[in-house]
């Protein structure tokens, strides 16, 4: 927290009593260490940066996505894929 306040940087933290508000983060973050590798120790900063352009790049690209039909967000994002259902993201009330 020292390290954040000395470069006025605030945490990122989720609503209070909300378990939904990181899910769709978390899945995310598990599919880049799980399918891609992430999870493994980088030999320095240059190696962190360039790899996970990579793989954020094949995830968006290359990568099927059952909520997307098995569509790419590539192929969403251009309209290629128009018909994808609609993800509801729970909000605390």
């Amino acid at each position: 927290m020292r390290t954040l306040a000395e470069n006025n940087l605030l945490a990122s933290m989720g609503a209070v009593g909300n378990c939904y508000d990181n899910i769709y983060a978390e899945r995310v973050i598990g599919i880049l260490k799980g399918e891609y590798g992430l999870d493994s120790p980088f030999v320095n900063l240059n190696q962190v940066g360039s790899i996970v352009e990579e793989v954020v790049g094949l995830y968006n690209t290359d990568r099927p996505h059952l909520s997307l039909g098995m569509a790419t967000p590539k192929d969403v994002y251009r309209g290629i894929v128009i018909d994808v259902p609609v993800i509801d993201i729970p909000v605390a009330v």
